[in-house]
């Protein structure tokens, strides 16, 4: 990259045999471009939406089963973490046109899109929700059978996985 630039530098210098303007110009237009180019002002903006944000969805369920668990005898204080294999998705609808000829098929797929006032965006088929891994429980009462068994039955049926996925303790005062 240098080497062309100190190449352009000497032409300038050297000349081309009488006026030096016209490569002048030239060279400025494209060290505008290169500029441009590295600076990454050169491309198209678009309206691009943040994915969600995993542990922003984590906090939200942790603070949901904190409060929710407050509420229950015997618990007291509790601390909850949550631990989310995946983030949540949206599936879009594709059109899919196939061709099939003798000695080659081919297939294309484009998305559907919608527009709601002045938005336009894919038609969402349906939403895959977080897949939660475990979740963790320390509650001041966490040292009884019975408040660990109804502290699991409750995050159970709050998230609705399975009593295995779920550890209760006893917190340390």
């Amino acid at each position: 990259m240098t080497e062309w630039i100190g190449k352009i530098r000497n032409r300038i210098k050297k000349g081309t045999g009488g006026d030096r303007r016209p490569l002048l110009i030239v060279a400025l237009g494209l060290l505008g471009m290169l500029l441009l180019l590295f600076s990454g002002g050169g491309g198209r903006t678009e309206k691009k939406t943040a994915p969600p944000d995993l542990t922003a969805s984590q906090e939200a369920t942790e603070r949901q089963l904190t409060a929710l668990l407050k509420t229950v005898a015997g618990v007291g204080r509790v601390k909850v973490a949550v631990t989310v294999d995946r983030l949540q998705a949206n599936v879009y609808a594709v059109n899919t046109e196939q061709t099939s000829e003798p000695d080659r098929a081919q297939r294309s797929e484009k998305y559907v899109f919608t527009e709601t006032g002045s938005d336009t965006g894919g038609l969402v088929l349906y939403t895959v929700t977080p897949v939660i891994r475990g979740v963790a429980v320390s509650c001041e009462g966490g040292g009884s059978a019975t408040v660990r068994q109804e502290v699991t039955r409750l995050v159970a049926a709050a998230l609705g996985i399975s009593a295995n996925k779920i550890w209760v303790a006893r917190m340390q005062t």
